[in-house]
Order: C-alpha cells, then structure tokens, then sequence
C-alpha cells in the first residue's frame, strides 16, 4: 500500500482519515465535508500522479 498526502493542500482531518482508512478503520469524517464524487475511471489520474510525485510538503506512507 502507497499513500501520499499532499501537506500544501489536503488538511489535517483528510489526512487523519486517509490513514484510518488505509489501516482498515472507519474514517471520522467532518460534518462540514462534501459528498465524494463518483468513482470511477479517471483518464487523469495518471497525468496528474506524474506531475505531484515530486510534490514538496507530501508525505509518503508505505506498509510493507
């Protein structure tokens, strides 16, 4: 498992929840949190992933 959190724009709480998540424990998600878009196969994810791997201020996590 690869997470990354982009420090320069996501929050603490997403982050917080991000790793609850990867872990398998059920997020505490904000009241003041939009809805999630829909899920689906995202032609840009690739391009974007290419242009913030580099990001300053990410943290990466890695469970072997």
């Amino acid at each position: 498992m690869r997470l990354t959190i982009d420090t320069e724009t996501d929050t603490y709480e997403q982050a917080i929840a991000a790793v609850r998540s990867a872990y398998g424990l059920r997020p505490v998600v904000p009241p003041n949190w939009p809805e999630a878009a829909a899920v689906g196969p995202d032609p840009t994810r690739r391009a974007w992933a290419a242009t913030t791997s580099g990001t300053a201020g990410a943290i990466r996590c890695r469970s072997v």
